[in-house]
This record gives structure tokens, C-alpha cells and sequence, in this order.
């Protein structure tokens, strides 16, 4: 710095010497003069010459300080990143959740007691209510028993045939009234069905979950499949190659179904490479991770869409239906809208035969193929077309349901 500013006032000693000299030769009849003129001219001059010399100077100076600060930022970022890379943050973060989950245990507890409290109540108000209802029930329960004496039925034809609603379910039935009257006027018998609600509000939102990112899981999910299938056998897998997007919803998934306690999950790494345990559980509601994941997020996703146009539905779950021919298929829901029967069919996998064999059965029910649909996530958007144009049914993926229904659903009112 002391070298340069010593060049800058030798510059301006010069310049100002210059004009000076310059000024006394120019005018030599009035060389003073000619001389002062010189010197204030070469001054001036100087002094710009030096104020700009000054500023630029300065100017670098701030310039590089600015850079030497941006490039120790940028190493600091680089040292953070290499030590977040080297940390399993997986694993610190469910430490955290676990010690919010031992806080908020007694809260959980209390939250039980209260769900169980209020189940109670409901199924004995709804004792209560049977037991002020007509005779009838009672009077059909007699007949039956006194009817089930003449009926002779061999082992192997009991274990094959489906079991005929007993004169109670007969009853719960026809708070079905449309779906009654239908299969009357097709001369067809409801020989089962199942309760709509047997999924808890937790379940639904990881069914959502699994359908949305469907195929980020899809791997994992037939892994689980082959895995309860066989021994409960324990998965490993390998996202060492796999995306950030990818771990964060394989992690979620893990964690949330650890929390349902449907299996074991473990994130871990081992040299470079990352790996996920997961391990199924036997459990009443492993049915789940089988195909009701599938169920629940159908479901969801058509009574949003009934309830949002506002139209007026009746749906029965898992209904077993036998038609005049002796042919009978269960089918996951039938919706009723607009007094139109919607069949719907739910399979984690795609099958020709499945497919086909569904088809006939609906076309025997009288059924146009606006009408029936077969819902799997492993249909992709391309087959879509060709499957639906052959089996003259709407063969969809669960995100394509909703868009197939509008443009199909003669039922649908604007």
C-alpha cells in the first residue's frame, strides 16, 4: 500500500511540474504568469487523477474482501454438508419422536380409554335398540332353526358353498333399500357383506400415503407381500442408490406402519451404503398391507367425490352376490348413485383372468361398462386404454378413477 501511494504522488509531482513547465514555455512574454496557470492547471488534474486512483483503490480493496468472505462461506457450507452426509439423521430424528411419543404416552392413554368408552356406549345403545324392535327377527330366527333340520348338506358342499345370510343380517341388509330392490329385480341373493368402517382414521391417511407414492413403494410393497405370504420372513433393502425424495418417503412409510405396530422398521447404513429391515407382524389388520390399503383409498377418494357434487349415494362393502345362473363374485363396493349401480373392483395386481372372469360376471348382473370398474395400482396409464377397450370395462389405476368417472358416469349432474 505505502509502495503504491508513493508511485501516485510521484505522478502528481510530475503532472504538476509538467504544466508548469508547460504554462512558463507557452507564454514567454508572461512566463510567471504562464507558469502559476501551468501549476494550478497541473494541480487540479492531479487532484482528480489522485481522488480517482484513491476510489478504485478502495473499490478492489472492498471487492476482494467481499470474496475472501464468500469463499470462507462456501467452504464452511462444504464442511456442514460433508458432516451432514456422515450422520445418520434418521436415526436422531426418531429419537426425537420417540421421546415425544413418551411425553405425550399419557395423553395417547387417555385418548384410548375415551375411544373405548364411547365404542361402549354405542354397541349398547345399539343392544338397546334391538332389543325394543318388532318380533319379527325372532319370529324368522325360529323359522330357520326349525327349517335348518330338513336341509341336508354334505362336509365338502358346506365348506365350498357360500354361507347364506342369516335372518339377522337379512335384516341389516335392507338398510340397503336400492341395492335390495336391484338385486330382486335380477333375481340375485346378497349372500354376505362387510362394514365399511373396519379401517381406522390413521390407516386411511397411510393408504392415501402409499397410493400417492405408489411407485416410489411399489418394490417394497410386493416384497411385504411375498413376505406374509410366506413366514413372515424379514426384507432388506437396498437405497444406496435411490434419491433423497425416495429415502424420505421409504423412511415415512417405515415409521408410520411401525407406529400402527403392522411391522419392524430400520434405516441404517453399513460402509457407503444405505440400507432399510423391515419386518411384517402378525397381526389381525395386516390385511392392510395386502390389498385394504387399496380398499381404503378407493373408497376415500369416490365418496370425497360424491359428497363434493353432492350426490346422493348408498354404498355396501365387500358384498358376495350370487346371480340366477349360480354364478357369484364378491365385489369390493357397490355404489349406488342416482339409482345407477357402480361395481368396483380393487387388486394390487393386474391378472387377465381375474379381469375377464370379473367381466363376465358383471356383464351376467346386466351391467354396461361405464358401470364396472377394476382398480390397481400396477395398471399403468398406457395399458390402460388397450385392457379397458378389451375386457369392455374401465380398467384403471387408482389416480386415474375420479377422471374415467366423470367422463363415464352417465350419472354424474352439473
Amino acid at each position: 500500500m505505502m509502495e503504491s501511494r508513493f508511485f501516485l504522488y510521484v505522478a502528481i509531482a510530475i503532472l504538476s511540474l509538467s504544466f508548469t513547465v508547460l504554462g512558463y514555455l507557452s507564454l514567454s512574454s508572461y512566463s510567471n504568469i504562464g507558469a502559476i496557470l501551468g501549476f494550478i492547471i497541473g494541480g487540479v488534474l492531479s487532484a482528480l487523477l489522485a481522488r480517482i486512483i484513491v476510489t478504485l483503490q478502495d473499490s478492489h480493496k472492498l471487492l476482494n474482501s467481499h470474496l475472501a468472505k464468500r469463499n470462507e462461506q462456501l467452504t464452511r457450507i462444504e464442511q456442514v454438508i460433508d458432516q451432514l452426509e456422515s450422520l445418520n439423521l434418521q436415526d436422531t430424528l426418531n429419537t426425537y419422536v420417540n421421546e415425544l411419543k413418551n411425553t405425550s404416552q399419557q395423553n395417547q392413554k387417555q385418548k384410548q380409554v375415551l375411544e373405548q368408552l364411547s365404542n361402549l356406549y354405542v354397541s349398547l345403545k345399539s343392544w338397546d335398540t334391538q332389543k325394543t324392535s318388532t318380533s319379527q327377527a325372532e319370529k324368522l330366527e325360529v323359522e330357520l332353526e326349525e327349517n335348518q333340520e330338513t336341509i341336508n348338506i354334505t362336509n365338502n358342499e358346506a365348506e365350498t358353498s357360500p354361507q347364506v345370510l342369516s335372518s339377522a343380517t337379512k335384516l341389516e341388509a335392507k338398510q340397503y333399500p336400492k341395492l335390495t330392490k336391484w338385486l330382486e329385480s335380477r333375481k340375485a341373493e346378497l349372500l354376505s357383506f362387510g362394514d365399511n368402517q373396519t379401517v381406522s382414521s390413521s390407516l386411511k391417511k397411510i393408504a392415501l400415503f402409499i397410493e400417492k407414492h405408489y411407485d416410489k413403494l411399489s418394490g417394497l410393497m410386493k416384497e411385504i407381500r411375498q413376505s406374509i405370504a410366506g413366514n413372515y420372513e424379514e426384507v432388506k433393502v437396498d437405497l444406496s442408490n435411490k434419491s433423497n425424495q425416495v429415502l424420505s418417503v421409504v423412511n415415512n412409510f417405515g415409521d408410520r406402519l411401525k407406529k400402527e405396530k403392522l411391522l419392524t422398521y430400520e434405516y441404517y447404513r453399513e460402509g457407503g451404503s444405505k440400507f432399510a429391515k423391515v419386518t411384517p407382524l402378525r397381526s389381525k389388520k395386516i390385511e392392510f398391507l395386502i390389498s385394504d390399503w387399496l380398499k381404503s383409498s378407493v373408497y376415500q377418494k369416490l365418496t370425497k367425490f360424491f359428497n363434493g357434487r353432492q350426490l346422493k349415494h348408498e354404498v355396501i362393502a365387500n358384498a358376495n352376490i350370487r346371480i340366477s345362473n349360480g354364478q357369484s363374485s364378491k365385489v369390493d363396493f357397490i355404489f349406488f348413485v342416482d339409482n345407477q349401480p357402480l361395481f368396483i373392483k380393487c387388486d394390487v395386481t393386474v391378472s387377465e383372468s381375474r379381469i375377464g372372469g370379473y367381466a363376465d360376471f358383471c356383464r351376467n348382473c346386466n351391467l354396461q361398462p361405464h358401470q364396472i370398474y377394476f382398480v390397481s395400482p400396477d395398471v399403468k396409464n398406457k395399458t390402460s386404454n388397450s385392457l379397458t377397450s378389451k375386457h369392455k370395462i374401465q380398467v384403471v389405476n387408482p389416480s386415474q378413477v375420479i377422471a374415467v368417472l366423470e367422463k363415464q358416469g352417465k350419472f354424474i349432474k352439473e
